[in-house]
C-alpha cells in the first residue's frame, strides 16, 4: 500500500492539473478559434472543485514525498523538518508556487472569473511540475535547457490532453443532437487537425530530448536493460499507440464529414468518439508511467 501511494498521488496530481489546464485552454481558446458551438465542457462549479482537489493533492504529495525521503510516515513529520525542506529545495519552492497559483485560481473562480486569466494561472501551475522530476537535477546551461524543454513538454501535453478531452465531451453531446450540429463538430475537428499535428510533433520532440538528457545520448542503447529504460520503452510504445489513434481520428472525422448523404448523428459521431476514448485512456496510461519514471533512477 505505502509503496504505491506516492506514484498514485503523482499520477492523480498530474492527470488533474494537466486536465484542468488543457480543458480551460480548450474552452477559452480552441472552442472560439474553431467556432465550435455548445457550452464549455466544464462548469464553474466543477472547475472550482477540481482546483480545490488539485490543491489538496499537491499538499498531500509534498508531505508524502518528504516522508519517503526521510523514511518516516507523513503524519509523524515535525513542522520544522517540513518547513526546512520546503524552503530549501527546488521541489519545495515549486510546491509553494503551485499552491499560491491554485489558491489564486480558486479565488478567481469564486468571483466568476474565467477565460485566459484562469487558463494562465493553471498553465503556470503546470509549469511548476517541471521541478518535480529529473529535469530539476541538472546544472548550468544544460540544466536550464533541460528544464525549459520539460516546461514546453508539459504545456504541450496539457494542451493536447485538453483538446482530446474537450472534443470527447463535445462528441458525446453532439451524438444526441441534430445532424447539422454533428456535422459542425466534425468540421471543427478537421480545422483542429493541423494544430493537433503541431502539438503531437512538439510533444514527441521534447519527449525524445528529455530522454536523451536524462539517460545520456551515448547511453541510450545500454539503458534498455535497466528498469528505467524499460519503463521508458513502455511509455514510447503507448505514445506510438496514441499517435495512431490521433491519425485514425483525423481520418474518421474527415470521412464522416465528407459523406454526401444525410447523416445520423449517433452513428456518424460513434467512430470518432470511440477513437477519442481510446486516445484519452492511452494518455492516462502514459501519465501513469511518467508518475513511476519520475521516482526511478535512470542509472539503476
Amino acid at each position: 500500500m505505502e509503496s504505491s501511494l506516492l506514484p498514485s498521488l503523482r499520477f492523480g496530481h498530474y492527470l488533474l492539473l494537466l486536465g484542468l489546464f488543457g480543458l480551460m485552454a480548450f474552452s477559452a481558446g480552441w472552442q472560439r478559434l474553431l467556432a465550435l458551438q455548445g457550452a464549455p465542457v466544464l462548469t464553474r462549479q466543477v472547475l472550482l472543485l477540481g482546483v480545490l482537489v488539485a490543491n489538496l493533492l499537491s499538499g498531500t504529495l509534498m508531505l508524502v514525498s518528504i516522508g519517503d525521503m526521510m523514511g518516516q510516515p507523513p503524519l509523524s513529520l515535525d513542522h520544522a523538518t517540513v518547513e526546512a525542506l520546503v524552503k530549501s529545495t527546488p521541489q519545495g519552492r515549486s510546491f509553494l508556487a503551485r499552491q499560491i497559483l491554485l489558491i489564486a485560481a480558486a479565488g478567481l473562480l469564486l468571483v466568476d472569473g474565467k477565460g485566459w486569466l484562469l487558463t494562465s494561472l493553471l498553465g503556470a501551475a503546470v509549469v511548476t511540475l517541471a521541478w518535480n522530476g529529473h529535469a530539476a537535477a541538472g546544472e548550468g546551461a544544460e540544466g536550464a535547457f533541460h528544464l525549459a524543454n520539460n516546461i514546453v513538454h508539459l504545456l504541450a501535453v496539457g494542451l493536447w490532453m485538453g483538446a482530446v478531452a474537450g472534443f470527447l465531451g463535445q462528441a458525446w453531446r453532439h451524438s444526441r443532437t441534430e445532424a447539422s450540429s454533428a456535422r459542425h463538430l466534425l468540421q471543427a475537428m478537421q480545422r483542429f487537425a493541423p494544430w493537433g499535428i503541431s502539438l503531437v510533433v512538439l510533444v514527441t520532440i521534447t519527449g525524445v530530448v528529455n530522454i536523451g538528457l536524462i539517460i545520456g545520448w551515448e547511453d541510450l542503447g545500454s539503458a534498455v536493460r535497466t528498469p528505467y529504460g524499460q519503463l521508458m520503452l513502455a511509455k514510447l510504445a503507448v505514445v506510438g499507440l496514441i499517435l495512431l489513434c490521433a491519425a485514425a481520428n483525423a481520418v474518421l472525422s474527415r470521412r464522416c464529414f465528407q459523406r454526401a448523404e444525410p447523416i445520423d448523428p449517433e452513428t456518424t459521431v460513434r467512430a470518432p468518439l470511440t477513437s477519442l476514448w481510446a486516445e484519452m485512456l492511452l494518455m492516462a496510461a502514459a501519465l501513469a508511467l511518467v508518475a513511476v519514471l519520475g521516482m526511478t533512477s535512470p542509472n539503476a
